[in-house]
């Protein structure tokens, strides 16, 4: 992983976006699948990615909310 220096931060040049998310149904408001988003965060922390994209417009405010209780967990 490239790393490029922020401020006092070193953040991975690529990053893990959660503008859309594994979904359980397929309407546009569907609840995030937990399990596979949690993989996924797994994932990308393994390769080395410590910086996710985030905003409270995705998935109707959800993505912060399931992000944050995954990166807590983990």
């Amino acid at each position: 992983m490239i790393y490029k220096e922020f401020q006092d931060l070193k953040l991975s040049s690529l990053g893990f976006g959660a503008m859309r998310l594994p979904t359980l149904g397929v309407q546009p408001d569907a609840a995030i699948d937990e399990e596979k988003t949690a993989g996924m965060i797994a994932r990308a922390i393994e390769k080395g990615v410590n910086y996710f994209d985030t905003a409270y417009g995705y998935h109707n405010g959800q993505s912060e909310v399931i992000c944050g209780f995954l990166l807590y967990r983990l």
